[in-house]
């Protein structure tokens, strides 16, 4: 069921991309934010989205630690967009295809740096 709110999200989505919103559909695994495939006709996009009383806050700090981990190496995606509506925020990101690891590759060691990076990230105010 469209929710007056995810239809508001998506028309937002659209209007800030400049393109229409072909599908979407939601992805589950977080347990905070929602989370949802976006496809354009171009591109296909990943779109975190928060509808608590702290949306935004939750969001901007969701951004501001992945542009921090970025910063410091760490192979994520960056951020697109922000969207701050009245009743819900989002963050807009580049859809990463899953593919899985391979055993004994260069995937496994890619992913295992990465980490050892993520841990020695340091921030404080």
């Amino acid at each position: 069921m469209v929710t007056p709110q995810l239809k508001e999200l998506i028309e937002a989505i659209s209007h800030r991309l400049g393109t229409v919103v072909l599908s979407y559909n939601t992805v589950h695994g977080g347990d905070i934010n929602h989370a949802l495939r976006i496809e354009t006709a171009n591109k296909t996009y990943f779109c975190k989205y928060n509808t608590s009383v702290d949306h935004r806050g939750i969001i901007e700090s969701e951004a501001a630690g992945l542009e921090l981990l970025h910063d410091n190496g760490i192979n994520i995606p960056c951020s697109i967009s922000l969207i701050a509506l009245t009743s819900q925020s989002g963050l807009l990101m580049d859809w990463i295809e899953s593919v899985g690891l391979r055993p004994n590759s260069d995937d496994e060691k890619s992913l295992a740096t990465q980490l050892c990076k993520l841990h020695q990230v340091n921030h404080t105010k």
